[in-house]
């Protein structure tokens, strides 16, 4: 508590010594709560400095990459945010939620300016063209779509030729599970969910080139592709290993060989010097050139989740289910900086308990208005008012039946609204403790 009160006296006087100063400039004050679940989504910016993070908690957080200070919050995906990508100039982010539709985002307002979506079909992966013209979604039954950025339409559907790969009826085109484009905007990528990569002229359509899998008993088995930076190579992980193919060749050049099951986001360092991908929660880095393994990555409390290179830098990002994002030098995998909130730290311990695990998560806090008195949003479902100097509770406010997401202060500081995930919101009196209304009534 010691260090939740230096932190909020900190934030406070510095918005204060900053408003002394500059009360004609607009200041934009962040509360650093990072995620409060799962990291399902990692990505940098074009310029290696700013990551952005997408959470099973329905919200994307925008980091600077140097000092791991959490800049804004980007709020309104429904549900769990999958994918990320930012466009070249930095200016523009776009997201893929459990609605499977694209969001795009300003990244300076953080405010939503266009959704792609398809009535009939299942949007999976999505990147920017490195004109930031266009943007490429991997669907679920189309395979690949093209969108005119500035307008909005489409311009062009992507079918690979699937007359000689084994699928079942129901699939139709392969799913495009994940998009990559190379740097010159000549090529397209694809992986898909019937062990196949292929590549695609990017102004025509037309199909270049094909990866074809190992057979395997699994008909519907995704695979992770990108390029190398001169997309001469392509890493494909797959199942039970990941791959290195020569792009005029169409001929595997190595195998990397690891744990059997599914290897997922296989990507190459800014270099191409490095390959790295991941399975069952662990992240596994290889030397492009031999093969051979350089380093598994040993730092998260949980699985990892997603990856990503920085495309200027030595530097990795990882996302994990402990609801941290850590930056790593690449190939010594030490471990450069942690992204996550401060206001919702949470001791080792606590992450193998799983009723301490999410009863301990702040959602949210608010300073009283006499600056005597700290409110907090709890997901134990209830908020708490707590003494400022010492930091004890003095009453815990209980009535909703989910996590209380929001909170604040009437101007005179009598009564505290709390708004939850159960749908409702609830108005308390802060001398009392006891629940003033509710809203909506119950009839």
């Amino acid at each position: 508590m010691v260090r939740l009160k230096a932190i909020i006296s900190l934030a406070l006087c510095l918005a204060g010594l900053m408003n002394n100063t500059a009360q004609d400039q607009a200041i934009e004050t962040v509360i650093q709560t990072g995620h409060y679940a799962s990291i399902r989504a990692v990505a940098f910016s074009q310029d290696g400095e700013l990551a952005a993070t997408g959470s099973a908690d329905k919200t994307i957080k925008l980091w600077e990459v140097n000092t791991g200070r959490e800049i804004r919050s980007y709020l309104g995906s429904a549900g769990t945010v999958h994918q990320l990508a930012f466009g070249p100039d930095g200016k523009q982010l776009a997201s893929i939620d459990a609605e499977y539709k694209v969001k795009l985002w300003e990244v300076e307002t953080s405010k939503e300016i266009q959704t792609i979506e398809l009535p009939d079909d299942d949007i999976l992966s999505v990147i920017f063209s490195p004109d930031g013209k266009f943007l490429v979604t991997g669907t679920e039954k189309n395979h690949a779509i093209i969108w005119d950025l500035e307008t909005g339409n489409e311009i062009r559907r992507i079918h690979p030729d699937t007359a000689d790969i084994p699928m079942q009826k129901s699939f139709g085109y392969p799913a495009a599970q994940t998009v990559d484009i190379s740097k010159d905007g000549q090529f397209l990528l694809t992986g898909s969910n019937d062990r196949t990569a292929f590549i695609f002229d990017f102004t025509s359509g037309k199909q270049l080139k094909k990866f074809k899998g190992d057979r395997t008993s699994c008909t519907s088995c995704m695979i992770s592709a990108s390029f190398n930076p001169d997309a001469s190579q392509v890493v494909i992980g797959k199942m039970d290993s990941v791959l290195i193919w020569g792009v005029e060749s169409e001929e595997v050049i190595l195998r990397m060989e690891g744990r059997r099951g599914s290897w997922d986001n296989a990507y190459f360092s800014y270099d191409g010097k490095y390959v790295a991908s991941t399975i069952y929660g662990e992240t596994h880095i290889w030397n492009a050139q031999n093969g051979k393994q350089v380093i598994q990555l040993s730092g998260h409390f949980s699985d990892i989740r997603c990856i990503r290179f920085s495309p200027v830098s030595s530097l990795m990002i990882t996302g994990s289910d402990d609801r941290t994002a850590k930056l790593w030098r690449v190939p010594g995998g030490k471990e450069s900086l942690t992204f996550r909130g401060y206001l919702n730290n949470i001791d080792e311990a606590i992450l193998s308990d799983n009723y301490m695990y999410w009863v301990a998560f702040i959602n949210e806090i608010k300073v009283s208005p006499d600056g005597k008195s700290v409110a907090i949003g709890n997901t134990g479902n209830n908020a708490k008012l707590m003494d400022f100097e010492t930091g004890k509770v003095i009453r815990t406010f209980r009535g909703h039946a989910a996590m209380v997401i929001s909170i604040d202060f009437s101007p005179d500081g009598k009564y505290l609204a709390t708004g939850g995930a159960d749908g409702t919101a609830k108005i308390w009196d802060t001398e009392t403790g006891e629940m003033v209304r509710s809203f909506p009534e119950k009839t």
